[in-house]
């Protein structure tokens, strides 16, 4: 880090590679020693924490209720195969009772 602020020291403000948000002024060397550069150090990553925890939340919760809309749509066909399987096994037991009548 100290190395990054060193290199860009004429921004004012800059995302380092590292995607920590620093403060770069004309005394880089003493600004990664500073005590105000710890804590904004300190809140750079645990906003790219809460931003990667979320992500992976979002992500779970898209990946559940994909899975549910799955489980709805086979339940769904198969509550269609039991209904159509029911209807001709119906009426195929009522045309062997006709025809049973008539002989």
């Amino acid at each position: 880090m100290a190395q990054w602020l060193r290199e860009n020291r004429s921004h004012a403000w800059r995302y380092p590679p590292s995607g920590k948000l620093a403060i770069i002024n004309a005394l880089a060397p003493k600004v990664s020693q500073s005590p105000v550069c710890t804590p904004i150090d300190r809140l750079a990553e645990s906003r790219q924490l809460v931003i990667v925890i979320g992500a992976c939340l979002m992500f779970a919760a898209m990946t559940a209720w994909l899975v549910f809309l799955l489980m709805l749509l086979k339940s769904f066909i198969w509550n269609l195969y039991q209904a159509v399987l029911v209807t001709i096994l119906t009426e195929a037991e009522l045309t062997e009772q006709e025809d049973g009548r008539d002989n």
